[in-house]
C-alpha cells in the first residue's frame, strides 16, 4: 500500500515552514487513517516539527537547508520503504528514523 503522505512531501523549491506544516498535518491525519503505519507517521511528524522550529526561529544558510532537505527526503524514503516490509524490518526502520538527527 505505501504511505499516504507521499503526495504531500515538499520538493526543494517549496521546502520551508509552510510546506513543512502541511506535511506534518498530513502525517498527523494519516495516523488516524492508516493505523498500521502510525509509528512511521508519528516519527516523521516529530522530525518535521523539529525542522519547523529550526526554520521558524532563524533563517538557515542555503547549504544547511539543502542538507536538511536531502536528509528529510531520505527519512521519508526510509519510512516509505518500511511501510510494506515485515514487522522486523519496520522496527529496524523505526529505530533508524528515531535515531536520525538534523544538522
Amino acid at each position: 500500500m505505501g504511505l499516504l503522505i507521499l503526495g504531500s512531501v515538499p520538493d526543494y523549491s517549496t521546502f520551508g515552514t509552510n510546506a513543512l506544516i502541511t506535511f506534518r498535518n498530513s502525517c498527523v491525519e494519516s495516523i488516524r487513517v492508516d493505523r498500521g503505519n502510525a509509528a512511521l507517521y508519528r516519527l516523521l511528524a516529530d522530525h518535521t516539527d523539529r525542522l519547523i522550529d529550526a526554520y521558524h526561529q532563524v533563517p538557515l544558510d542555503s547549504d544547511i537547508a539543502r542538507k536538511d532537505f536531502e536528509h528529510f527526503r531520505s527519512l521519508v524514503a526510509a519510512a516509505a520503504n518500511a511501510a510494506d516490509q515485515t514487522a522486523e524490518q519496520q522496527v529496524e526502520a523505526l529505530n533508524s528514523i528515531a535515531a536520525a538527527d538534523f544538522f
